[in-house]
């Protein structure tokens, strides 16, 4: 049979382009399973624990959310050990909106790792507001509807496979859920409920990853503006 480079790389083409079709459909139906039980996506992740997490969820068949739950909050918290953690530090430690506020996130990781989680969640949430206001430059009192705004900004891009929309709708609904004191509590990560003392049962180890992996991926998307 004669060589012909020309329908190799055809062939090598047209298995790249099902490739990346189908893991673009695995991420935005992890995106659909993470937001259902109340996680922000993360797209640091592996396809592969992607995969994982659909598969786990798949078999529950919509049965005991409440283990599944467990199930996925385990699952993440092994992916996220002390060395991972350390890791996204490192690239924390390389990005500009970190050089006045590294020694803070430093401390964030390290009470993450040593399980001082009622002080790892609230400055984390602190730090992520942080960022957004050094990202647009605010100056001044920024009331919820200008951060919103800030981050539909941030969290623009449609890209298949983009977990932007997402991110921004577990932003609203559940970090900045509206709050109102004597009111029930609508968020297990209600930012309003935290910083102004009404919620006491925040400090999670899985409360406290969620905030870190929110954080990481405005700061990823800063980096790209």
């Amino acid at each position: 049979m004669e060589f012909n480079d020309s329908l190799i790389k055809k062939y090598l083409n047209r298995n790249l382009e099902k490739e990346i079709e189908e893991e673009n459909q695995m991420k935005e139906l992890f995106q659909i399973v993470m937001l259902d039980l109340g996680f922000p996506p993360s797209n640091t992740l592996f396809p592969k624990e992607m995969k994982y997490i659909l598969e786990l969820y798949s078999s529950f068949n919509g049965n005991n959310s409440v283990l599944l739950k467990e199930e996925i909050t385990n699952f993440l918290i092994d992916c996220y050990n002390e060395k991972e953690l350390n890791i996204l530090l490192r690239y924390w430690e390389q990005q500009t909106f970190c050089q006045n506020r590294i020694r803070i996130l430093c401390e964030v990781i390290q009470g993450h790792i040593l399980g001082f989680y009622n002080l790892s969640v609230p400055t984390m949430l602190s730090q992520i507001e942080g960022i957004i206001v050094e990202g647009f430059n605010h100056v001044g009192h920024m009331t919820v509807k200008v951060q919103k705004q800030y981050i539909a900004d941030l969290l623009s891009c449609t890209d298949i496979g983009s977990f932007d929309k997402t991110i921004n709708e577990y932003f609203l609904n559940t970090i900045l859920v509206s709050f109102e004191h004597g009111s029930e509590i609508k968020s297990d990560l209600s930012r309003h409920a935290i910083l102004h003392g009404a919620d006491t049962n925040f400090g999670t180890k899985i409360n406290s990853l969620k905030c870190i992996l929110v954080f990481d991926y405005l700061l990823y998307n800063h980096k790209e503006v």
